[in-house]
């Protein structure tokens, strides 16, 4: 938690702790998968409508990991 404030993303780690549902699926052992949000994204008839300017992602000092997710779900090299 200290960490997640001194890099900036506190207001991210609060906004999870009010996420009951979220973090005792994560503590069961249950993983998040960005990939299913995005792909929920991708089949919105209208997705302009919704002003999304981009997707931020925080890799948390895990970036070759980040990057080679990041690769997997674009396709570009093999899961």
């Amino acid at each position: 938690m200290e960490l997640s404030v001194r890099i900036g993303v506190g207001s991210s780690i609060r906004y999870l702790t009010k996420q009951h549902g979220l973090v005792t699926s994560m503590l069961r052992g249950d993983s998040y998968r960005p990939e299913t949000l995005l792909d929920d994204l991708g089949r919105v008839p209208d997705i302009e409508a919704l002003s999304i300017k981009g997707i931020h992602l925080y890799s948390f000092n895990q970036v070759i990991d980040t990057i080679d997710w990041q690769r997997r779900i674009a396709g570009d090299i093999p899961a």
